[in-house]
């Protein structure tokens, strides 16, 4: 038995550091190996990893090929049975892994398990959620949920048992384990998705293909949530949230759901420019 586990870096060096050590200090009783695809940090990524954790093995792109490419190229490299796409800005604190192999040896339709998710002062943080549909996603393009929040609470899975295993939609891409027979069947990352919904595209397709996807409190990581995604910009930001949500909804929804959400995307972000604004005092500030 090996696992292979894949982590996509960009400018978190110190997050990155935590993250390997607590992997090669808690992993023990099987194999493993360690794959980052680096997306062109300039922040001492690359060397750090080489001096500290050579025993990983490091890739670094010449540009920012974002997350689902850059997790391909690493699951290209992977020759472990068992596939884990991990977050750079994660840590474990011992080793969770034998538990959820047995998992997936007990149920051969088991086909990705998400772990509870804990932020750094060990609350929960919420890591399910209902595949997108027109109705959620529009009042999120709309602004309307900050006004009205029970409006995607079905979406968001408010209420939802962190302290029971169950089947779910979709669990957070901070932590995915899985299998290459499974992904074997269902592909990989669809690289036109450059940042979002990369994961939900892929955790769609594994249920289109009859596999079940599990939460379970059974296993738990810290999670410093959104470390490299808060370097982006607000409209950057909702610009790529924007184009990839439109890319779910051309390959997962309809006709109807792709004009609607076309129509929606100028006022999209035209709120966000209001919301930036509003917060920096003017235009252009972060």
């Amino acid at each position: 038995m090996k696992l292979s586990i894949i982590i996509v870096s960009w400018n978190v060096k110190d997050k990155l550091k935590t993250c390997l050590t607590s992997l090669y200090k808690n992993i023990s009783d099987f194999d493993f190996e360690v794959i980052i695809t680096d997306n062109a940090s300039t922040d001492g990524t690359p060397e750090m990893v080489k001096a500290d954790f050579p025993q990983a093995k490091f890739i670094q792109n010449k540009t920012n090929l974002g997350f689902g490419a850059a997790n391909n190229i690493g699951l290209k490299e992977a020759t472990g049975e068992y596939i884990l796409c991990l977050n750079d800005d994660t840590e474990i604190k011992n080793n969770i892994f034998p538990p959820l192999f047995q998992k997936f040896e007990h149920n051969n339709k088991l086909g990705m398990i998400g772990c509870q998710i804990l932020n750094p002062n060990n609350t929960n943080q919420e890591s399910v959620r209902k595949f997108p549909t027109l109705k959620d996603q529009a009042v999120i393009l709309t602004k309307m949920h900050n006004l009205f929040p029970r409006s995607i609470e079905k979406y968001t899975q408010k209420g939802f048992d962190y302290n029971k295993e169950q089947e779910v939609d979709q669990v957070m891409g901070a932590f995915m384990l899985t299998k290459r027979s499974v992904l074997d069947e269902a592909g990989l990352f669809d690289e036109r998705f450059f940042l979002w919904f990369e994961e939900v595209d892929l955790q769609k397709r594994i249920h289109d293909a009859g596999y079940e996807i599990v939460y379970t409190p059974d296993a738990s990581i810290i999670h410093d949530k959104g470390a490299s995604f808060y370097q982006l910009k607000a409209l950057k930001a909702q610009w790529n949230f924007n184009k990839s949500m439109l890319k779910y909804f051309q390959k997962h929804g309809t006709g109807l759901d792709v004009l609607i959400l076309i129509l929606l995307q100028p006022l999209s972000l035209f709120l966000t420019l209001i919301v930036q604004i509003t917060k920096t005092g003017q235009y252009g500030k972060n």
